[in-house]
Parts: C-alpha cells; structure tokens; sequence
C-alpha cells in the first residue's frame, strides 16, 4: 500500500458527507497509522480543528449545505495543510490552493498524496512567511 510510516502518529480530519466514504477514508489512514477525526460538515470540522489541531486534514469540495471557504481559511491559518477529495473533475487547482484528489481514488493515490502533503509542510514549517529557511 502506501508508505508504512508516513502516517504514523499523525492527526488526520476526515471532511466528508457520505458516510460510506468517510468509514473507507478512517480505515485506510488509521491502517497507517494515523489517528483520524471525522466531520460531516465543514461547520463541524471548524469545532474539530480547534479541538484536536490536526497534522493535515481531507476536505469534500462538495459537501452538502455548507461553504469550505472559513474551514480553509481556519486550517490555513493554523498552518495545517489540506487536500480536496472530491467528485468534480474540473475544479480549477490555483483557485483553491490545495492539492485535488478526484473521487474515486486508489488508496496508494491518497496515501502518498497526504504523505508528501505532510512532508513539505514539515520541510516548510522551519521557514519564515516568506519562504526564505529562517527559522521563526
């Protein structure tokens, strides 16, 4: 599968409306290791995010009802990477800023995104604002 410790120790939130996607996606990160936080809405993981600060987090583009506008500002400022996991294949990746994962993907698609996802967030974390390697 994926990588055997990327994940581990990891605080992963799990943004998702269908609930057969979410029970798939909290299997798949906690096999490798991660400890994974779940919200069907995106209201509800602004909660969670306060609560449990999570290392990196899966977003739904399409969550029903709710804008992921103030969620992605949240995690943004809280430096907390995240990826879109969502059924739109045409969204434009500038406009939102964070990887896209299109529904369906393998599980080895979605590990090594969030692995990689989390490595350069560790690497960019020693980085000042503007991204010249002075620690802060």
């Amino acid at each position: 599968m994926g990588s055997t410790t990327g994940l581990v120790g990891r605080s992963l939130l799990v943004v998702e409306d269908e609930p057969l996607i979410v029970l798939e996606l909290k299997e798949l990160f906690e096999a490798e290791g991660a400890t994974v936080h779940t919200a069907s809405t995106p209201t509800d993981a602004l909660r969670l995010v306060e609560e449990a600060v999570p290392s990196a987090a899966v977003l739904d583009f399409g969550s029903r009802g709710d804008d992921t506008a103030p969620l992605c500002q949240t995690l943004r400022a809280h430096g907390i990477p995240f990826i879109y996991y969502t059924g739109f294949d045409d969204l434009d990746k500038k406009s939102l800023g964070a990887p896209i994962v299109t529904k369906p993907a393998s599980a080895e698609t979605l590990i090594t995104t969030i692995t990689q996802l989390l490595s350069v967030s560790t690497d960019v974390a020693g980085m000042d604002p503007n991204g010249e390697g002075v620690p802060f």
